[in-house]
């Protein structure tokens, strides 16, 4: 009984406190002024019923985050109420009313529906992905303008040679002539050798001989061949100077690659020693 004889008295504090005034929390609760000032005055028999009572009360401590609950019992509050049970139907249905709609307020305020938003930037994307797709896919789309008879043409004319061409390629072997000689040696150039290729040498039973062969200033071999022996040496792709020195030429035969047999000069019988030089185009 004492706790309720205390309660308007600590509500108007906490009021207080907060630095709320009644217009405040009449603005808050929806209760008007007269029943707050009732409640912290403690007269509560001023107030309509009992139910009504309690309810406002309620708010009231909401309002100012106190916990009432365990001080309004129906006896401490009955005996202090004298029920005007003509007001309370008209005034609890109002204050109802106007409660809920204020708790339905809030609660939409607290809780906005998104989806709208959502469906608005999901159909922003949608269309920025069209239009993007649209000019990516006119960018890369072949042009079909040209039929294909046209195309099976062109790529035949690029692909196969003309029978001049291809005539004129198939005519160019391998050849070889002299271009200059003096007692001691002898000039040659050779003429479309495809290069990677091989040099032959080779001694028959007459004898044998001494040889060096040097490509693009390097000496690559230096040995004397035995009678009867054939040695052969890589030349290379990126071949430019070729000498061969030989010690004993009458007994000596050099071949390029397969079937470019090198002459032999008229006078390899006195001169027997000779140095060779080779040039290719």
């Amino acid at each position: 009984m004492d706790e309720i004889n205390q309660l308007g008295k600590k509500l108007k504090q906490a009021r207080i406190e907060k630095g709320y005034t009644l217009e405040d929390v009449q603005q808050l609760t929806k209760i008007q002024k007269r029943y707050l000032i009732a409640i912290e005055e403690n007269r509560l028999e001023d107030l309509p019923s009992d139910f009504f009572t309690k309810t406002l009360i309620r708010q009231y401590a909401e309002v100012l985050n106190m916990k009432v609950d365990h001080i309004l019992s129906n006896d401490s509050v009955e005996s202090l109420t004298n029920g005007n049970q003509e007001d309370v139907g008209t005034l609890s249905r109002v204050e109802m009313k106007k409660i809920s709609k204020r708790k339905r307020f809030a609660y939409q305020i607290r809780t906005p529906n998104r989806l709208p938003t959502f469906l608005m930037v999901l159909f922003i994307f949608l269309i920025v992905g069209m239009i993007w797709w649209y000019f990516y896919y006119m960018s890369e789309k072949p042009d079909f303008t040209t039929t294909t008879s046209d195309t099976n043409q062109s790529q035949m004319t690029t692909s196969i040679p003309s029978s001049s061409e291809s005539s004129s390629i198939s005519d160019e072997k391998p050849s070889i002539s002299v271009e200059e000689k003096t007692d001691f040696e002898v000039n040659y150039r050779i003429q479309s050798l495809e290069l990677p290729s091989t040099l032959t040498l080779e001694t028959d039973p007459s004898g044998r001989s001494w040889m060096n062969i040097t490509i693009n200033d390097e000496v690559v071999f230096e040995a004397t061949l035995e009678a009867s022996t054939i040695q052969t040496v890589e030349l290379p792709a990126d071949l430019e100077t070729l000498s061969v020195r030989i010690g004993y030429l009458p007994s000596t035969t050099i071949k390029f690659g397969d079937d470019l047999m090198v002459p032999k000069p008229e006078n390899q019988e006195i001169i027997q020693t000779q140095n060779l030089y080779f040039m290719f185009e």
